[in-house]
C-alpha cells in the first residue's frame, strides 16, 4: 500500500468538513473522548505554532456525474474536531479563559491559525476493509483505545447494532447506569455486549467471550428480538422495585448480576416473582451489604460472600458466580 505525504492547511480542512467532502466519523471510528483540558491543550500547540502528529485520511465514493469525492477520516477525528470547535467557538471553547477564543483573536493570529499546516497522510482508493485494518494495526498497541473501541472498527454487524441500540435506552439513562465517560469509551456498548452475552450463554472471565459473539453474530442476529424481550421484563421488574437511586442496584457490577439473576429466573425458569417483596428484600440486603464495609469483621453467611465479591476482580467469573448465588437465593428464599 502507497501512501502519500502532504499539507493541507487548516482552512482547507474547515472547507472539506463544511461542505461534507471530509467525513469525520466513519462507522470504525470510536467515540470522541478527548475532555476540555485536552481540546484546550491540543488548541494550544497549534496557537503556539507546535506540530502534532499526522492524521490519515483515505478516499470514500466519488460521484461520478459530478466528479465530487468524499475523504474518510481513518485517524486524527477529534484532532479535526476540535481544530472545527475552536474555528466555531462552540463548547468548551465559548467561555474558555485559558486560552484566546478565535473569535478574539487578532487578525494576524486568525490567519496564522487558518494557514497552520497539518500534516496529512493519504492512502489513497483503498477497500473499506482495508481502511478498517489500517485503523486496527494503527491502534492495536496504544492504550488509549479499549477492546470495544478496538472492536468497533472491526465489527459493524447486527450484534454490534443491537447492543449500541440498548445502551441508549431510557431505562440506562433514567437510572444513570453509565457515567459521561463510560458513553465516551464506549463502556456503556461494553457493558450491555457482555450482559446480552450472558443472557445467551452463562456467567464468564471480564469480557473474553464478547468478540466471539460480535464475530459470530456481525451478519445476522435472529435472537434480537426474543432478547429484547427478556431486556424489557427485567427492566420492568427492575422499575417496580423501586430501588433508590443510591442503591447499590445501579452499581454497574451489582446491576450486571441482579440483571442476569432476574433474566434467569423470569425469563428462563418462568418465575412467578412479587416485585414488590423481591425488592424490599433486595434493598435490606444491599443495605447489609454496605454495612460490612465499615465493620470490624466480615460476616459469614451470603452477606459476607457477596460483599467480598465486590472487593477486587468483580468481573472475574468466579466473582460473578458467588454474587450470583447470592442474589438467587434472595429471589426465590426457600
Amino acid at each position: 500500500m502507497k501512501t502519500a505525504p502532504e499539507s493541507r492547511k487548516i482552512t482547507s480542512i474547515l472547507k472539506s468538513l463544511r461542505e461534507g467532502s471530509l467525513q469525520p466519523t466513519p462507522d470504525f471510528q470510536r467515540r470522541a473522548v478527548w475532555t476540555s483540558k485536552d481540546k484546550i491543550a491540543f488548541i494550544e500547540t497549534i496557537l503556539l505554532g507546535y506540530p502534532f502528529p499526522e492524521i490519515y485520511v483515505a478516499s470514500g465514493e466519488v460521484d461520478t456525474q459530478t466528479g465530487d469525492a468524499i475523504e474518510l477520516l481513518v485517524d486524527g477525528q477529534q484532532r479535526v474536531r476540535t481544530i472545527d470547535e475552536y474555528f466555531r467557538g462552540v463548547k468548551p471553547f465559548a467561555r474558555t479563559q485559558q486560552i484566546t477564543r478565535y473569535s478574539a483573536l487578532e487578525e494576524g493570529q486568525k490567519r496564522d491559525f487558518l494557514n497552520y499546516d497539518v500534516s496529512v497522510r493519504n492512502l489513497g482508493i483503498i477497500d473499506i476493509d482495508d481502511i478498517r485494518a489500517v485503523f486496527q494495526r494503527m491502534n492495536a498497541t496504544s492504550y488509549d483505545l479499549n477492546d470495544m473501541e478496538r472492536f468497533n472498527a472491526a465489527y459493524l454487524g447486527e450484534f454490534k447494532k443491537f447492543c449500541e441500540r440498548l445502551a441508549q435506552d431510557e431505562f440506562f439513562i433514567d437510572h444513570r447506569v453509565f457515567s459521561a465517560l463510560d458513553i465516551r469509551r464506549m463502556k456503556d456498548v461494553s457493558f450491555v455486549a457482555s450482559l446480552t452475552a450472558t443472557m445467551m450463554s452463562d456467567y464468564f472471565h471480564r469480557d473474553d467471550e464478547i468478540e466471539e459473539y460480535l464475530e459470530r453474530y456481525n451478519e445476522e442476529f435472529e435472537e434480537a428480538g426474543g432478547l429484547e424481550e427478556r431486556y424489557r421484563a427485567v427492566f420492568d421488574a427492575m422499575n417496580q422495585m423501586g430501588f433508590d437511586r443510591g442503591s447499590r442496584a445501579w452499581k454497574k457490577a451489582d446491576f450486571y448480576t441482579l440483571f442476569i439473576e432476574l433474566d434467569r429466573a423470569i425469563n428462563r425458569e418462568g418465575q412467578q416473582l412479587d416485585f414488590d417483596a423481591v425488592g424490599s428484600r433486595l434493598s435490606d440486603f444491599f443495605v447489609e451489604v454496605d454495612a460490612v464495609r465499615n465493620a470490624e469483621a466480615t460476616p459469614e453467611g451470603i452477606v459476607g460472600e457477596y460483599f467480598t465479591a465486590t472487593l477486587q476482580s468483580t468481573n472475574d467469573r468466579s466473582a460473578r458466580v458467588k454474587r450470583g448465588r447470592a442474589i438467587r437465593s434472595i429471589l426465590a428464599p426457600e
